[in-house]
């Protein structure tokens, strides 16, 4: 089931512009139809960044929150670094990069890590982590 998993995850980064999908109600609807089958109704969210913690539970709150983290991005790219399979969680190192608007460039954003939990081949949550240290902390992998 752990490949699955993996498998899964690749799926749910995907290659995209991660502002665009977000912001096209049909794009996130073909999007969310390939991936939605694989989560609880009420899977959980963390984005763990300096100051208090982001949460919800869904898919709807899931783009309203984030579509409140991309409003200064033109283009927002979630990047793979690598994948690493524990079971039953499955840890992503990656670097965003993205484009804030009114600008010409795009910029990298810290080192990260995305830590998917899953339950009978479930997502049941996803927690973002931009202080990889930290996340190798809470994946039980950094003492």
């Amino acid at each position: 089931m752990s490949k699955d998993n993996v498998e899964l995850v690749r799926e749910q980064i995907g290659d995209v512009d991660l502002a665009a999908v977000l912001r096209d109600d049909e794009a996130w609807a073909a999007r969310l139809s390939k991936i939605e089958p694989h989560f609880m109704d009420d899977f959980e969210f963390v984005v763990v960044v300096p100051g208090e913690p982001v949460t919800g539970k869904g898919f709807d709150e899931f783009r309203a929150r984030f579509l409140d983290w991309i409003e200064p991005w033109e283009t927002y790219q979630p990047n793979i670094e690598q994948i690493l399979d524990l079971e039953d969680r499955v840890v992503v190192f990656g670097r965003d990069r993205g484009r804030v608007k009114g600008t010409d460039r795009d910029i990298e954003g810290p080192k990260g890590l995305v830590l998917y939990h899953f339950d009978a081949g479930w997502v049941t949550r996803v927690e973002y982590y931009f202080d990889r240290d930290e996340g190798l902390r809470a994946a039980g992998l950094n003492p």
